[in-house]
């Protein structure tokens, strides 16, 4: 679009030429010449603050700048990283609403395996624990928790419950056969850590190797 494209008819097809021209014809312009692609590079950091990009803020003013300017003629699509991490920050309210009804479902599992209230309790807060402990640990670490990377507490938490649910089935087979419960607690213990240590290295050895 040149200095003197005033929407004439002869600036517009001026335009139809230059496009034509450019090369651009099914990359950043349609082939009906129907529409038509903004590309904007993003910085990491905002400038005027310093800050990391705030991608929720910047998604909600992508909103607003289509909400201004789409009607039943224009239709403005965005796509992109920004967009999509935006999206997934809006919608975080609903993935912790998810996350407590996941929680009392394990729950409601737990107790109908072990129709014991106070297992069921400890399994519970032991597994929200290890979450609690994971999400703190990150900024200690220099990480943060991404969007892409909000399901991780899940399978933290589901691997907890797995976990708990093992002791505890373990741990009342040795008190059915009439073992005393410390003892049943150290046999239990014994069996399981070895072949947790041994998934844990092989997790490793995996996470290596992607």
């Amino acid at each position: 679009i040149d200095s003197h494209y005033d929407g004439s008819a002869d600036s517009l097809e001026q335009l139809r030429l230059n496009i034509e021209r450019s090369g651009e014809i099914g990359s950043i312009v349609a082939g009906d010449f129907k529409s038509s692609m903004l590309l904007v590079p993003l910085l990491d950091i905002d400038t005027e603050t310093g800050e990391p990009l705030n991608y929720g803020v910047f998604g909600a003013k992508l909103e607003d700048i289509r909400a201004k300017y789409q009607n039943e003629h224009i239709r403005l699509h965005v796509v992109g990283f920004a967009k999509v991490v935006g999206d997934l920050i809006e919608g975080l309210a609903q993935v912790l609403t998810f996350f407590a009804v996941a929680i009392l479902i394990a729950g409601l599992v737990m107790f109908a395996c072990t129709r014991c209230l106070r297992s069921t309790l400890l399994v519970l807060f032991c597994s929200s624990i290890a979450v609690v402990w994971w999400l703190g640990s990150l900024p200690l670490l220099g990480y943060e928790l991404a969007p892409y990377t909000v399901l991780v507490p899940f399978l933290v938490f589901a691997i907890g419950m797995s976990h708990g649910a093992q002791t505890i089935n373990g741990y009342r087979q040795d008190i059915g056969r009439g073992t005393h419960r410390l003892i049943a607690a150290r046999y239990t213990l014994r069996r399981l850590f070895m072949v947790g240590l041994m998934a844990l290295a092989c997790d490793a050895v995996g996470f290596a190797v992607l």
